[in-house]
């Protein structure tokens, strides 16, 4: 009567137990299922965030392009025009050299020239075209380097969100992984190998769960 005892209350023990491992099972299960929807959430703004980002810099860039042709077009001919002023006044023909000054340079040019021609005659430069000179400007240039620069900022944060958005999906593969465990766990009869796959699980979804807290949360 004494041996039956102990035998009965293991007996009563084990559907305990299972039952609390069932439990377990289905938490894990209902956590991971809300941790997996949020990831992959999470995943597919950054994903937007990131086609948004390459779509503005593609048109920055189309832009840029655009700005350099503009820029060359612009310092061609301004050459040229100098080079029609300065051959006209030193071949004595002013009224030419006047015209092309006052009638055909955009102001910019005109300023520049102006600075070219106060020069010293030991220190006066070749032309206008010169670092040197602060009346020599080419709007173009400097607006296709802004947006080269602007092209350039906006293709490396679309970079960044688009491995933030990587990163959220391997994550969701690691808690795919888990629930798979936690689903064969669900069927299987061996305890031993039950509890090893719902503690490998646990495990898993706990480091999961810390990765999706370092990488935070979409800003937009």
């Amino acid at each position: 009567m004494t041996d039956e005892r102990p035998a009965v209350a293991l007996r009563e023990e084990e559907p305990r137990f299972d039952r609390l491992l069932e439990y377990a099972i289905a938490l894990l299960l209902g956590v991971g299922a809300i941790l997996i929807a949020w990831s992959s959430y999470q995943s597919a703004l950054w994903g937007g965030e990131s086609l948004t980002q390459y779509t503005q810099a593609i048109r920055s860039s189309d832009a840029a392009s655009q700005a350099w042709n503009e820029a060359f077009q612009t310092d061609v001919q301004d050459q040229n025009l100098f080079l029609q002023y300065a051959t006209a006044v030193a071949t004595g023909q002013q009224e030419l050299g006047d015209y092309v000054l006052q009638t055909l340079m955009r102001p910019e040019l005109v300023e520049a020239i102006g600075w070219w021609a106060e020069q010293p005659e030991g220190a006066q430069p070749s032309s206008p075209f010169v670092d040197e000179n602060p009346s020599w400007t080419n709007e173009a240039l400097e607006r296709a380097v802004g947006l080269d620069e602007q092209a350039e900022g906006e293709f490396l944060a679309g970079s960044e969100a688009n491995s933030k958005g990587d990163a959220f999906t391997l994550v969701t593969v690691f808690m795919a992984v888990a629930l798979f465990l936690l689903g064969v766990a669900a069927v299987l009869k061996a305890r031993l190998v039950r509890v090893a796959l719902v503690v490998g699980a646990a495990a898993v979804l706990g480091y999961s769960t810390i990765q999706l807290l370092g990488l935070g949360i979409y800003p937009g």
